[in-house]
């Protein structure tokens, strides 16, 4: 009897734990970010896992103005690895007017460009 009980504890602590890691697993982190020369708005890359172990990934970015008037979030590329990000995304460049991420592709394709929220 105590041996049923004590493996029943092991089973909830061991799902318990395995909730946890696929809630902090799949959690977006701040890619990569940048703010306009003038300082009137931003934009931050963030990459999600879609599940636990080998799956995808989704790069999106969230645009907003600093005063917080106006705000977009956009999806961008579903990635095959989490490591592909660094390999096609190691640029972030923003202008008064735009943000360019890229390049994107081993042939660097186009980057993504994201236009100043109001524009």
């Amino acid at each position: 009897m105590a041996k049923e009980k004590i493996a029943a504890v092991v089973v909830v602590l061991f799902g318990v734990g395995v909730w946890l890691w696929v809630r902090e697993v799949r959690r977006p982190e701040l890619f990569k970010s940048c703010t306009s020369p003038d300082g009137t708005w931003s934009v931050e890359i963030y990459r999600a896992s879609q599940g636990p172990l080998f799956s995808t990934s989704d790069l999106f970015a969230r645009v907003a103005l600093r005063d917080g008037s106006a705000s977009y979030e956009r999806s961008l590329y579903n990635l095959d690895m989490w490591e592909d990000a660094e390999r096609k995304f190691h640029d972030l460049v923003c202008g008064d007017l735009e943000a360019r991420l890229g390049p994107h592709g081993a042939g660097g394709g186009p980057p993504f460009v994201m236009d100043k929220p109001g524009r």
